[in-house]
């Protein structure tokens, strides 16, 4: 860069918004993990299978929830599309995932620790680390949207699960 071609404007406007952000960081973050434990609750209460969180109730950042649906293996990927045409987007695993083309998976970190799933084998855990569904809360999102994407998700998921047991209501 040559003096005079710096984005004064830009910069400026950045650490404006920067000083906005950081006073309502706090007050954010509460919020937001209410939203998280309100949704989560939401799903437990109306999903008739077991939901099984990733990293249970320990400390974690409060936006995201990664859930596995108990009797979806192998279709948590369908789940994430048919909520996307829904106008619900979710991510399918784990954002740190992968997997080398062996046999061997590489584990996660977040996967490592397990919560509510600690209980499974090694081999269990690297299976199901893509069989999760991982959703986001954000800073502007209401608790009526909260609320309807709790209520659009485990509709789905309730009907998933009765096409795999073959009981259509």
């Amino acid at each position: 860069l040559r003096a005079g071609t710096e984005n004064v404007l830009t910069i400026a406007g950045c650490g404006r918004a920067c000083r906005v952000v950081r006073r309502q960081l706090d007050s954010n973050w509460e919020r937001v993990m209410q939203l998280t434990t309100d949704f989560r609750q939401r799903l437990e209460a109306r999903i008739d299978g077991e939901v099984l969180v990733w990293g249970g109730d320990s400390p974690k950042v409060p936006h995201i929830l990664s859930l596995h649906f108990a009797g979806l293996e192998g279709r948590h990927l369908q789940l994430q599309q048919r909520l996307a045409a829904l106008g619900i987007c979710c991510s399918n695993g784990s954002a740190c995932h992968s997997v080398v083309a062996t046999d061997d998976a590489a584990t996660s970190p977040t996967f490592q620790k397990g919560g509510d799933m600690e209980n499974e084998n090694e081999q269990g855990r690297n299976a199901l680390q893509g069989e999760a569904l991982r959703c986001s809360m954000g800073t502007y999102l209401s608790e009526v949207q909260c609320q309807q994407a709790a209520e659009i998700i485990s509709n789905e998921v309730n009907e998933m699960l009765q096409e795999s047991s073959g009981t259509n209501s």
